[in-house]
């Protein structure tokens, strides 16, 4: 089905929504008590509510009028996640992965890496935010464009193409900038209404889709 590019959904909607990422991890517990943990998924699904976000009658008849375009859970968009949309060399959360990069192949993609310690996991950043980006070399900013040496972005992706020689696969690549997430609603009807601003009992599930 199609992806909604542009524009992304409302950020006033999605900046008061409640939700975050959901790993799914099985637990068995022995007849001692103890436990044995399977981790199902290798990355996480992050899921909000829509509805929890909605704080005015205009903003319900955006969330309705977004709901009628996309035909319920039919086609995706992209979605603002207020609390981890950006990716800093400051602390190296933005990386470039330089696999097989100066090897003949001149492309790379961008990734996010977050850290507790000695332990870190990697996120693949899909949906970047056009305009928003920089790209370092061993901590050198390049020029974004079709000149040598510059770099290219696919916003719908997150690859980056590099022009001229292509990085070595000992340099240090690193990213700044700003990622949305690509999701769609997580159910087919909308069953709110006027009275129902702000009630407990209204949800409008928006889920995180693999690509």
């Amino acid at each position: 089905m199609a992806f909604i590019e542009s524009p992304r959904f409302p950020e006033s909607i999605s900046y008061h929504s409640s939700g975050g990422p959901v790993w799914k991890t099985q637990v068995v517990q022995t007849s001692s008590g103890r436990e044995q943990r399977i981790q199902t998924w290798q990355d996480p699904l992050r899921k909000w509510d829509a509805m929890n976000g909605v704080r005015t009658d205009a903003e319900l008849d955006q969330l309705h009028a977004w709901f009628m375009v996309t035909a319920g859970m039919a086609h995706s968009f992209r979605w603002k996640d207020w609390k981890d949309y950006v990716a800093t060399t400051a602390n190296s959360t933005g990386i470039v992965n330089a696999n097989s990069l100066g090897n003949g192949t001149s492309l790379g993609q961008l990734y996010k890496r977050y850290a507790v310690g000695s332990r870190t996991y990697v996120r693949k950043i899909i949906k970047p935010v056009a305009g928003t980006l920089q790209v370092f070399k061993n901590g050198v900013a390049l020029a974004s464009g079709y000149g040598l040496g510059n770099w290219q972005l696919d916003a719908t992706t997150g690859a980056l193409s590099f022009y001229g020689t292509p990085p070595s696969t000992t340099d240090t690549l690193t990213w700044a900038g700003q990622f949305d997430v690509p999701v769609r609603f997580d159910t087919d009807t909308f069953s709110a209404s006027y009275e129902d601003l702000n009630a407990s009992s209204v949800s409008l599930p928006i889920v995180e889709i693999r690509t």
